[in-house]
């Protein structure tokens, strides 16, 4: 199954509804996965939006909850506003590339000794209290290159030698609000690692320069050339949906051979999200 293009956002109920007062926060995750004995389904997000998932009605509350013998793949996310961005848990197998996650209590949570979860090229923004929480994972080692980190220093599963690097606020071009595309004097600006990352959160070519760009984001200025598919520079967004649509269900390729063993996936709050040039991310 291949979701794309999405906006998933929780907020509290404005009335009471359907035996819920209003402020409940009516809703748990973004995807929650739940897979048939014996399957191993794959599942990709990509340039999708999660925002609004904390003070709900579970504990540790994850834009998305990953588990169960899932193979998922996340590519060009956004996660803010959130107890829990990335909820990852054993004998799921995921890899985490191009996102982009601030204003969260915990940006990875790692539970049941989930083996070796990637997190390449991706940026933690503002406000990210705990960048990484093991939680019955004692074996577990993040296999983490490229991560840029907005903090004083990396955090301890992260290493300089793989590429991964801890900045301050001018390394990029606004941090203040949640721009997290390089400054022209970013120091993260051909510092990476080679990994089998061949685009951007926007879709940019990876690399632009003599090597690739630590984070999310690949400094490029001018005609910035794309993968094929990969939609207009600027994806991303700020949440907004840039306009006044309908609601509905945004872009599902269903495999023939993921889409029958893969029995719930959660979504609350789906909104297609219009395209933007120049959104923040």
């Amino acid at each position: 199954i291949t979701i794309e293009g999405c906006r998933f956002w929780l907020a509290p109920l404005p009335a009471p509804e359907n035996g819920f007062p209003a402020g409940t926060v009516a809703g748990e995750n973004a995807v929650d996965t739940k897979v048939f004995v014996g399957s191993t389904p794959r599942l990709t997000i990509r340039d999708t939006i999660a925002y609004g998932f904390r003070a709900g009605l579970i504990g540790n509350m994850a834009a998305y909850n990953l588990k169960e013998s899932v193979d998922v793949t996340l590519d060009r996310v956004t996660i803010y506003d959130s107890e829990i961005a990335l909820r990852l848990r054993g004998p799921a197998t995921v890899t985490v590339t191009n996102a982009v996650i601030y204003d969260v209590d915990t940006a990875v949570r790692y539970e049941d000794n989930i083996v070796a979860p990637k997190i390449y090229s991706s940026t933690l923004g503002a406000d990210v209290t705990q960048p990484f929480q093991a939680a019955s994972s004692s074996a577990t080692v993040i296999d983490g290159k490229n991560v840029l980190v907005l903090a004083a220093s990396l955090p301890a599963q992260l290493s300089a030698t793989s590429g991964s690097l801890a900045v301050q606020p001018t390394a990029f071009i606004d941090a203040a609000n949640h721009d997290y595309h390089l400054a022209a004097s970013s120091p993260a600006i051909d510092q990476g690692v080679t990994v089998a990352v061949d685009s951007d959160r926007d879709g940019v070519v990876r690399p632009q320069g003599g090597g690739h760009d630590v984070g999310a984001y690949e400094r490029c200025e001018g005609a910035c050339p794309q993968v094929p598919d990969a939609g207009p520079v600027g994806g991303g967004g700020d949440g907004d949906s840039g306009g006044t649509d309908p609601g509905g269900c945004c872009s599902a390729d269903r495999s023939a051979a993921a889409y029958p063993a893969l029995a719930v996936i959660a979504l609350f709050g789906m909104w297609p999200r219009r395209r933007r040039r120049n959104a923040l991310p």
